[in-house]
């Protein structure tokens, strides 16, 4: 925290250097800031301090970190980070409610429910010259004097009994102490019971971090977090501090706890640490797929911001050096509270499958195009393979109840049997508690399939990997089972393929001719011929998907069709 605040004087004395008074002097290196009041004075030391603590319209203004006066996003940000952190106690910092203030992010409009301050009340001013920077009778000063600091200066560690203070230290250290939340990064996680993450970057190089630090934007990207590991490491990608100036970073948790309600405590302490490979396989997941969305609110014109459920257990097995689906099916620590609500309003489920049927729901998509972007997300080759073998099972197990819905007929819709089915497949894994009864498991599923290709190929290499990671091999079957590419996906992926063939003209007049449920197959069956022979597994899931609503399946390959067709007009207009 102290080398924070070095960063935060060294950035303050360089956006007032033009209104420096001529009885202040100072000095900044790389790694360095020397200060020297001319005079003895200690009002100029006070003055430096006033300068980097601000006010405009209520709002935090320090211009060691805002560019502009004007109340944009990132300073509306700021000040509700610090507010909710450092400044949090009405005690230590006055404040009063006001009227919300929209700003623009991302081309939206964001809402702020800040609450505001007067410049003469700020923390920092009064107690650099209330405390700090005081001539005491009998007691010359020193910068080496010894102080005592209320506790908003670590935020989140007030004291324990009334006698207690929070921070003991030298008055040169107290100065850094009012300076550090300007090098600091604050992210909201949890954002229904207000849980902030203090980011605290181990600084190298000064004036290079400053370069840094004041680039940085606010964002849907990097204004909220789905976890403290994730926002740890959305700093670290955002702020593109590379290992060459920041070799680590901090990250204090401040929220409420059950057994104290007044004022928002230390939750926890991360020391953030991966090596590169973890660290660009979190760039490619985060920035690449499981990104933050802009949602519109309901009856209201504003914006809010939706993390991935995904992105924070990812973000967590990363920072703890592990694989990156560890426990996927598990919630995180800090979705518990949400998800017991969600639970109960519900009435009934567990936490655990509320968190795999959202992630198997709402972010399916971006779990399918990660899991395809390469082989530089797996450990092992075995892990690809197990899952192209379970993903092949599973589409033979839809088709054939697919089957059986046509055949049996029922009040049933294949819809909710294809969930039931699904349902019995996460309780068997999720109930398999030793590796015997996993490989009973996943023996019996690959069976029932026939044993897929994949399975068939690399028998041996699989059975190795479910014998000697068999709790990684449960987790990795509950990823595939999520990221399973539904049947209609499959329908469409192989429409346009046989489009681009030289048998679409003859595709394209058996759909316009069909108009019943037999014709309807025979013509999609023109798809099969044109499939590679690995692709075998797809002929069930188109098979699935017509039986499912052939109707539906006509309906939509005309308007692919018609979409085609469009698309080769306006290319052949160009």
């Amino acid at each position: 925290m102290l080398r924070a605040g070095l960063a935060g004087l060294y950035m303050s004395l360089s956006k007032i250097h033009s209104k420096k008074p001529a009885n202040l002097n100072w000095t900044l290196t790389d790694d360095a800031v020397r200060i020297e009041a001319m005079d003895g004075s200690l009002k100029s030391f006070i003055w430096i301090v006033e300068q980097a603590y601000q006010c405009k319209e209520g709002v935090l203004y320090c211009p060691a970190i805002h560019d502009s006066t004007a109340l944009d996003a990132r300073r509306a940000h700021f000040h509700a980070g610090m507010i909710g952190t450092f400044l949090q106690h009405n005690l230590v910092q006055p404040r009063k409610k006001g009227p919300p203030r929209v700003t623009q992010l991302d081309d939206h409009e964001y809402q702020f429910n800040l609450l505001y301050i007067n410049q003469k009340d700020i923390k920092y001013r009064r107690d650099a010259a209330e405390k700090l920077f005081v001539q005491k009778r009998g007691h010359p000063f020193a910068f080496a004097n010894e102080i005592h600091l209320k506790g908003y200066v670590l935020p989140g560690a007030p004291p324990r009994f009334k006698h207690e203070v929070s921070w003991v230290g030298t008055v040169a250290e107290g100065l850094l102490m009012l300076f550090a939340p300007l090098a600091c990064s604050f992210t909201e996680v949890e954002p229904q019971r207000g849980t902030w993450c203090v980011i605290v970057p181990r600084i190298l190089n000064l004036k290079q971090f400053m370069r840094l630090h004041v680039m940085q934007t606010l964002s849907s990207k990097n204004i909220m977090a789905a976890s403290p590991a994730d926002a740890a490491l959305l700093y670290m990608v955002e702020s593109e501090l590379s290992r060459a100036h920041m070799e680590y970073c901090e990250v204090y948790i401040i929220g409420r706890v059950a057994w104290n309600k007044n004022q928002q405590v230390r939750k926890g302490v991360l020391r953030v640490q991966v090596d590169d490979r973890r660290f660009q396989l979190y760039r490619k997941m985060r920035h690449t797929y499981f990104r933050n969305r802009m949602r519109a609110k309901k009856n209201d014109p504003t914006y809010w911001v939706a993390t991935p459920l995904a992105a924070a257990r990812v973000a967590e097995n990363l920072v703890q050096n592990q694989r990156w689906y560890r426990h996927f099916a598990v919630p995180t620590g800090w979705h518990h509270d949400a998800l017991e609500r969600q639970r109960k309003a519900h009435h009934g489920g567990s936490i655990q499958k509320i968190w795999f049927q959202s992630i198997s729901k709402f972010e399916r998509k971006e779990l399918i195009e990660f899991m395809n972007s390469g082989d530089d997300i797996w450990e092992k080759q075995e892990e690809k393979w197990f899952v192209e073998g379970f993903h092949q099972a599973l589409s033979y197990h839809y088709a054939k109840e697919a089957e059986y819905a046509g055949r049996r007929g029922g009040a049933r819709k294949i819809g909710e049997r294809f969930e039931d089915l699904n349902d019995k497949i996460y309780r068997d894994i999720t109930h398999a508690k030793t590796a015997e009864q996993l490989r009973k498991v996943i023996s019996e599923f690959w069976a029932r399939a026939g044993r897929p290709v994949a399975v068939r190929e690399h028998m041996a290499e699989l059975w190795k990997f479910l014998n000697a990671d068999w709790q990684h091999a449960r987790d990795l079957a509950l990823v595939s089972l999520a990221s399973f590419k539904s049947a209609s996906s499959a329908f469409v992926a192989a429409i346009k393929e046989i489009l681009e063939s030289d048998t679409a003209q003859n595709f394209v007049n058996e759909v316009s001719k069909a108009k019943d449920q037999q014709s309807a197959e025979n013509a999609f069956k023109v798809l099969w011929h044109e499939l590679d022979e690995d692709k075998d597994t797809h002929k069930e899931d188109i098979l699935s998907f017509i039986k499912k609503d052939w109707k539906k399946a006509l309906e939509r390959a005309r308007k692919i069709i018609e979409q085609h067709a469009q698309d080769n007009a306006s290319a052949a207009a160009s």
